[in-house]
């Protein structure tokens, strides 16, 4: 079958796993580009794809679906300008050189830079490079202009301050644009990256969900290569630092999910087994003026999780008592509340405590399938996979689109080795996203 065939022969020159991207959508993508070229016969089109490096540069431009926008999760910007501001690595280091990758179509690469210019540092005091598979992405990266879906947030002020508005969008300004140097490339292949200094900070988020293994291993020790001792990584929400770079040193504010490389590092880090998946934040937005001070997490990991057959492909039942329990008494206000505080505890370490108020919460809203979700997240940090899937289907049972649960499902199958399952989640994660990142 063509779609196989072009998906593996992607994979393996990406990186990217096109496997887990909608049939449909990969086989419309393929027509479009076999019109495009003239080409009727499949067997043509897959030859075209084998000797011509330009077609499978037009085709992962179709495939990979930008989603991004200005400061996009929030606390990784608000820890990127307190650190700047107050740690003792950045104080007096100039310039400051950040990476940002994948850079799809350039709000993360200049979000940083704006962030360190709030910091008090000028566009010659600072350097991001910003580098991304698809030249599409690149090119209106390059352009700068940008529309009401790359502002999602309350940011009306850094918008009249860095952005000037005109008939096509929000221009970047250019002092903004001149501390930001766009590359095509491939994080698996260092180059132009290689003949380039270390970097001081590197965004690195929301990708190693999408690769196959060889990739995402390589990915790994060439960030770690990049990564100068002492700089701090900044990863997704389904990338813990603890999983993908054991070395590093988790920093101490909730959901930024950064870490500090230290500055006697190992030449190459490799990840380590799978046993902590950390909480999403739902907040987004743009750095605060004054960071406020976080306290130092208090939990530990414990031993290693016990191996266990697959779940079901779909859980068959709801939660217990579903049916039966109302929610008169679960008002919107106080689920928020109750959740949030949830989060709260679980960021600082306290999981028992963040597990006992989700399951009260449970008792009068037993079909809130975000408290199954945060239980099946503390389940993981204290090792217990059998519960953490449990909760997991009975979250994903209430809410089949729930995308934070399916990247947990389908890095759990993954780890155990159910490849199968776990394609089937991120076939699903996928046709909710509309294709891979870019």
């Amino acid at each position: 079958m063509l779609e196989t065939s072009v998906a593996s022969l992607l994979c393996a020159r990406t990186g990217i796993d096109f496997r887990t991207t909608s049939p449909r959508v990969l086989a419309r993508i393929i027509r479009t580009r076999m019109e495009a070229v003239g080409v009727e016969d499949e067997t043509a089109y897959l030859t075209l794809l084998t000797t011509h490096e330009q077609e499978v540069k037009h085709l992962i431009d179709s495939l990979v679906v930008p989603e991004t926008w200005f400061f996009r999760d929030f606390e990784p910007f608000v820890y990127l300008r307190k650190i700047v501001c107050e740690d003792d690595y950045f104080l007096g280091n100039r310039p400051i050189r950040a990476l940002s990758v994948p850079a799809s179509t350039g709000e993360e690469p200049y979000s940083i830079a704006i962030t360190l210019m709030e910091a008090g540092l000028r566009p010659a005091d600072l350097r991001v490079d910003a580098v991304d598979i698809s030249r599409k992405a690149i090119d209106k990266a390059v352009q700068g202009v940008y529309g009401r879906s790359s502002f999602r947030e309350k940011d009306e002020e850094l918008r009249l301050k860095y952005f000037s508005q005109s008939e096509s969008g929000w221009s970047v300004l250019p002092e903004v644009r001149s501390a930001v140097h766009f590359f095509h490339g491939n994080i698996l292949h260092c180059a132009p990256l290689d003949i380039q200094q270390s970097y001081d900070i590197i965004f690195f988020r929301n990708l190693l969900v999408y690769l196959n293994e060889e990739a995402r291993k390589r990915a790994v020790e060439n960030v770690d290569h990049l990564l100068t001792g002492g700089g701090v990584l900044f990863l997704g929400f389904a990338e813990p630092p603890h999983i993908f770079f054991p070395n590093y040193i988790p920093a101490d504010h909730p959901r930024s999910y950064a870490a500090r490389k230290p500055k006697e590092s190992p030449a190459r880090t490799e990840a380590a087994p799978m046993d902590r998946l950390p909480l999403r934040s739902g907040k987004q937005g743009v750095p605060n003026p004054l960071p406020r001070s976080i306290a130092k997490k208090t939990g530990s990991r414990g031993g290693r999780p016990k191996s266990a057959g697959p779940p079901p492909h779909e859980p068959t039942s709801g939660p217990p008592s579903m049916e039966s329990a109302g929610r008169s008494g679960a008002t919107p206000e106080i689920r928020a509340k109750t959740l949030d505080q949830a989060r709260e505890l679980a960021d600082r370490g306290l999981l028992s405590e963040a597990g006992d108020v989700c399951t009260e919460y449970l008792k009068s809203d037993a079909a809130c399938e975000e408290a199954y979700y945060l239980l099946g997240v503390i389940a993981l940090a204290g090792n217990d996979e059998e519960q953490a899937l449990e909760y997991f289907n009975k979250a994903i049972y209430l809410k089949p689109d729930h995308e934070d649960v399916l990247v947990h499902l389908s890095l759990l199958m993954e780890k155990r080795g159910f490849g199968e399952q776990a394609a089937g989640y991120r076939k699903r994660l996928e046709r909710l996203r509309g294709g891979p990142p870019a």
